[in-house]
């Protein structure tokens, strides 16, 4: 059963509403009436009864249809309404129907009145139903426009015939123009010149061959000459003759694309550093342990004022070649972002005494060392402690390098804060040489970077000291700084973090190294280069032991027999089988082996724990020399 139709009827007179409501029923309509006669009583119906359709007649008490339209349409814009009255002139019923009446019946022809009414619902529907499209288009096209600005799309549409493009706002904003319709020729300048023949072509080959049009290209923006990346694909639609298409600013894409292949190269430029400066180092290292052992076994022979003296330049010389691979290596390392701190709990009059040491063994001038502040440094400290006196070797060594007379100062201070479980400490060389002027200072930490003042004088070294240090000092939690005045000498400082040790921490028991165990060890050397088979056999049979020498994995595997060595020297790479792979099978072959230590002149960070993750029991590097092997030798315990 259908809902009945909900009526208000504006008539003063009862007979004429019930005249009225006859002939609704009299033509088939279900309908729920309500009468009102005032403008008073219509306008609380309006809100209340909420109907679906009024009828009013024109003349009323206190007002007319007019103003009844008038109340109607306020409550409800869409609401059919259909003047209903005994006479009224034409040019009242035409301004009627413009101020918003659906139709007018004169009573005399009431029997209008049902198909009047059932038109009036019908124009309300359509109405509605127009409205609703309308609104739903209006959001689509909102939605629209939010998604191309969203995804920074625009799109177009080209008239072969008139030559203008018509824009979207997107599109406009890509272009750089504020308005809707823009030249094609206009558009065409936009792109940069390299790119207009290949356009007119894809253009071309879309209207005659149906190739998609499809393209890439440079723009300079109209608003601010910026130069920008789009994407453009397009249809022609032969019926209208025109393009129709979408634009899409892809500036931000390409600037990644071009750093992730920056990224890439040099990621790929560092790797290949690395396996480079390693392989150089390799084959430094290796000629390096021939060059030290032999130096030190010559060392041992009766020797003249001379042949000391040559032998003494030759220790040097080599003691250099050695810090420039090692300060290649580091920088390598940093910048690889290989470098890991290792803090341990040690004493640290031990930086005091390493400091000592060195100046003693790398200053030959009348240079004197004195050290500051050490007693107001905490006993022990928790740090990196070969990070940190590898800095201070480098202050050190710079110093003593600059300065030609006076006196070389190791200060410490303590900055650290009461109760707080990690402190600052600060770490100054301070020397008496020539100073440097305040425009070089600027230099002095970066990479590859020497102060020479003066043309005439010539420093050795890399020009990585004081940029390795810097590096350190941040992985360290600290900084570095220089404070200098030409002619009054130069102060170089670093800052390091540092927890707090127990003061139990015993110190490293010292190790003798200048003699064995004093027991007589059978060593099987695997080593495919001569002159280290021969200068580590020297070494170790001048500290009294036995050795075999082998060339190769292989030949490991032959010449092994349980219980008849006791200590097996694996060079890492040999030819035909390398030390790792002759290890594992070694490890599955037998169930009792001697310790096995790797040799290699490979020295980035992280190879010894790799060697021995992969079956070694200890790892030593070249180039070596006797106090070496006796340390290893103690450690393990054979």
């Amino acid at each position: 059963m259908s809902i009945p139709l909900k009526i208000l009827i504006v008539e003063d007179l009862k007979e004429d509403y019930e005249l009225a409501l006859r002939e609704l029923k009299k033509g088939g309509l279900r309908v729920d009436p309500m009468r009102v006669e005032t403008e008073s009583q219509m306008r609380a119906a309006m809100k209340d009864f909420k109907p679906d359709l009024v009828i009013s007649d024109f003349t009323l008490p206190g007002f007319d249809g007019k103003k009844a339209l008038k109340a109607g349409l306020e409550t409800d814009p869409f609401i059919p309404f259909i003047i209903y009255t005994g006479s009224i002139d034409e040019e009242t019923a035409v301004e009627c129907l413009k101020s918003g009446a659906t139709d007018y019946i004169i009573k005399d022809s009431r029997v209008r009145l049902p198909y009047a009414v059932k038109e009036a619902l019908e124009k309300k529907k359509a109405i509605r139903q127009k409205e609703e499209t309308l609104s739903k288009l209006k959001e689509s096209e909102f939605q629209l426009k939010r998604s191309q600005k969203i995804a920074n799309i625009g799109n177009w549409k080209l008239d072969l015939q008139t030559g203008v493009i018509k824009a979207s706002e997107e599109a406009q904003k890509i272009y750089g123009v504020s308005q809707e319709n823009i030249p094609v020729e206009l558009i065409r300048k936009m792109a940069l010149e390299k790119y207009r023949k290949m356009l007119d072509v894809a253009i071309y080959h879309n209207i005659n061959s149906g190739k998609p049009y499809d393209v890439e290209y440079e723009i300079m923006r109209a608003s601010d000459k910026q130069v920008r990346f789009v994407h453009s694909m397009a249809e022609y639609y032969p019926e209208q003759k025109c393009f129709i298409g979408i634009i899409k600013d892809i500036t931000e894409t390409k600037n990644n694309e071009k750093l992730k292949q920056e990224i890439l190269v040099a990621n790929e430029s560092t790797r290949f550093k690395q396996k480079f400066l390693a392989q150089i180092s390799h084959e430094i290292r290796t000629p390096l342990t021939a060059i030290d052992g032999i130096t030190e076994l010559l060392e041992k022979t009766p020797l003249n004022d001379s042949q000391k003296d040559y032998l003494e330049t030759l220790k040097f010389a080599s003691g250099n070649l050695r810090n420039i691979i090692n300060e290649v290596l580091d920088y390598s390392k940093i910048e690889a972002g290989k470098i890991k701190i290792q803090p341990e709990s040690f004493p640290v009059n031990e930086l005091v005494i390493r400091a000592e040491k060195l100046f003693l063994s790398i200053c030959k001038k009348p240079l004197s060392f004195k050290v500051k502040g050490i007693h107001s440094l905490p006993k022990y400290i928790h740090a990196d402690k070969h990070r940190v006196f590898q800095i201070i070797t480098n202050l050190i060594s710079n110093a003593v390098k600059y300065s030609n007379t006076g006196t070389i100062t190791l200060e410490f201070k303590d900055l650290r804060q009461k109760k707080a479980q990690r402190n600052t400490f600060k770490v100054m060389v301070r020397d008496e040489g020539p100073g440097i002027q305040p425009q070089l200072k600027k230099n002095l930490f970066k990479p590859f970077s020497q102060i020479h003042q003066q043309e005439n004088i010539e420093i050795e070294g890399t020009g990585l000291g004081l940029s390795i240090c810097k590096e350190l000092a941040a992985l360290l939690e600290g900084e570095v700084g220089v404070e200098s005045e030409p002619g009054h000498g130069s102060t170089f400082w670093f800052t390091f973090l540092a927890g707090q040790a127990k003061e139990s921490a015993k110190e490293t028991p010292k190790q003798n190294t200048s003699s064995s165990s004093g027991k007589r060890l059978n060593i099987l050397l695997a080593e495919d280069k001569a002159i280290n088979q021969k200068v580590i056999t020297l070494i170790l049979s001048s500290l009294g032991h036995t050795i075999v020498v082998v060339e190769n994995g292989q030949q490991v595997l032959e010449k092994f027999t349980p219980h008849d060595y006791d200590l097996i020297l694996m060079d890492i790479q040999m030819p035909v089988m390398d030390g790792i792979e002759a290890t594992q099978k070694l490890r599955t072959k037998f169930t009792s082996l001697p310790p096995i230590v790797g040799l290699s002149a490979n020295a980035m960070e992280g190879d010894r724990e790799k060697y021995i993750k992969l079956g070694m029991d200890e790892y030593i590097t070249k180039p070596v020399k006797s106090g070496d092997f006796n340390k290893l030798i103690q450690r393990l315990g054979v």
